[in-house]
């Protein structure tokens, strides 16, 4: 015999708000460290792309293989900071 009051429809109420409660919680953690690694790449791009060549441009910094080195790779790593951010976002839950 089968009890009809016994009804297993999903979680309780109560744990579905914890686990929607945790579910925010984690996004907005998520959201913090992709605006982070975002910042780290406006900074990197800044600092060691658009400056170096700003300065070149107007004579202050000599033109030489290093600098254009740094710059290619300070903007190759601003690159891959931004899309690490982007993943990071990726792991958002509804």
């Amino acid at each position: 015999m089968q009890d009809s009051s016994i009804r297993f429809r999903g979680l309780p109420s109560e744990m579905r708000a914890m686990r929607t409660d945790l579910s925010t919680i984690r996004n907005e953690q998520t959201k913090l460290t992709a605006t982070f690694l975002n910042g780290l790449a406006i900074a990197s791009f800044a600092v060691g792309g658009l400056a170096p060549s700003v300065g070149m441009a107007s004579g202050s910094v000599p033109a030489s293989p290093l600098v254009a080195f740094l710059m290619a790779y300070c903007l190759i790593a601003s690159l891959a900071l931004h899309l690490i951010a982007r993943r990071f976002l990726r792991r958002m839950t509804t």
